[in-house]
């Protein structure tokens, strides 16, 4: 679920909350401090919503762009309407670390970081392996259900390329974390600062959702009734898999 963002996402910070439990003594300020997160947490959530509307629109194959497009600028309205309330409760969460509480935060998180870039990195491989690659459930339907060799040659290196550009973007965020990147591994970067990232960030989600919407009508255009079932139901498969 590339494109939207995650629900486990949090500040762009790995195992922030069980840092914070685990290097805040003051019960407290521990309180609080969860009782923001909390209320971020909730803003993020929103876009499990809006990614089930795309699933129920995308299911159609009669699916007009329009009717794409418009959960996309849902989803821009909510990043827009959500990202200064969450800036700003990022700002009022990390102003109450001391220097000591966040040394002991940021060094969890890191290792957090590093666990699970380890554990993708193995899961990533192994699906090779297995031939479960990326958008491999799409490639196996199309096989299995589209007769005219031509034709499914045409499918499915559309389907590549999208897929080769979305795994481009993936990788790319991956430098967005808190070892690597510069204002996530600072406790005191501004909120603009934290703003203009996720800008970045967005921008490249977008482009995602744009290439996808992109491979939805190519294939709505493409195939008959028969055929469309199975396929879309195998990328909405693959679409809540991607990376985020």
């Amino acid at each position: 679920m590339l494109a939207f963002g995650s629900g486990s996402e949090l500040f762009l910070t790995d195992g922030l909350e069980d840092a914070i439990k685990s290097s805040i003594e003051e019960k407290d300020k521990r309180k609080t401090i969860l009782a923001e997160l909390d209320q971020a947490k909730k803003a993020i959530k929103q876009r499990e919503t809006l990614f089930k509307e795309y699933q129920s629109i995308s299911a159609k194959k009669d699916v007009e762009q329009q009717q794409l497009l418009s959960v996309f600028a849902k989803v821009e309205k909510l990043r827009i309407e959500t990202r200064e309330p969450l800036i700003n409760i990022r700002t009022r969460i990390f102003s109450q670390f001391t220097d000591n509480e966040w040394q002991n935060i940021h060094r969890k998180s890191v290792k957090s970081f590093e666990a699970n870039l380890a554990d993708r990195q193995h899961e990533l491989l192994q699906a090779e392996i297995d031939g479960k690659a990326g958008f491999y459930r799409t490639r196996k339907a199309l096989i299995k259900n589209i007769e005219d060799e031509h034709k499914r040659s045409q499918l499915l290196t559309r389907l590549n390329a999208t897929e080769q550009s979305i795994r481009k973007t993936a990788f790319s965020l991956i430098s967005v974390n808190v070892r690597d990147n510069k204002v996530l591994s600072n406790r005191a970067a501004s909120a603009e600062e934290f703003n203009q990232l996720l800008q970045q960030v967005n921008k490249k989600r977008s482009a995602c959702f744009q290439k996808m919407i992109e491979l939805q009508l190519y294939f709505a255009q493409s195939l008959n009734e028969k055929e469309w079932k199975p396929v879309i139901k195998a990328l909405m498969k693959d679409v809540r898999a991607t990376d985020h």
